[in-house]
């Protein structure tokens, strides 16, 4: 079973008419084999959301396969990449971190690591492949089979993944519909 999770509504109801989702609840879809979650933003809403989801909904995240979709901040990346993560983390910057987590990935698109933090930051000008959200690393402190996670590089926090360019928006959805192909 594939279980979306997004803080993007706008994403969550394309998506639901894309894979033919009810509506169960106003943050709430799903179909036999599909589950699509929009939460609250920011680390402490994505907890609150899942966490009443769970009782709500009776879902057994154990049993599912995350695909957590939503938008990040680089220095290096150009806005309107599409990456994948293959190693989340929350330390900070420059700090040791002893909390990674290693996520599922695919071929086709290309691997960043993810550093999650509760508000704004600065980025370092660097030369890293290191990307940063805000929910992340928080969505990996609960079990599941196995997570992926798509990220669009947005530097802007007015943008959102349907104003992407035609190819780059066909390029995600080409890539949801491989990891659920895959996954079947």
């Amino acid at each position: 079973m594939i279980l979306f999770l997004l803080t993007d509504k706008q994403l969550g109801v394309e998506l639901s008419k894309r894979y033919k989702l009810k509506q169960i609840k106003d943050n709430y879809y799903k179909n036999n084999n599909i589950s699509l979650l929009i939460c609250e933003t920011k680390q402490t809403g994505i907890v609150r959301t899942i966490i009443n989801s769970i009782y709500s909904y009776n879902i057994d995240l154990s049993k599912y396969i995350i695909i957590n979709i939503g938008t990040c901040r680089s220095s290096l990346l150009k806005n309107n990449d599409l990456v994948i993560v293959n190693e989340s983390y929350s330390n900070g910057i420059n700090k040791k971190d002893n909390n990674k987590t290693k996520l599922a990935t695919i071929d086709t698109i290309f691997k960043v690591k993810c550093c999650s933090m509760d508000s704004d930051i600065n980025i370092p000008n660097d030369n890293t492949h290191v990307v940063y959200d805000d929910e992340l690393n928080i969505i990996t402190c609960f079990p599941y089979k196995k997570l992926f996670s798509l990220k669009f590089v947005s530097n802007n926090s007015k943008n959102n993944i349907l104003s992407l360019p035609s190819n780059k928006l066909k390029e995600f959805f080409i890539t949801i519909d491989n990891i659920i192909w895959e996954e079947k």
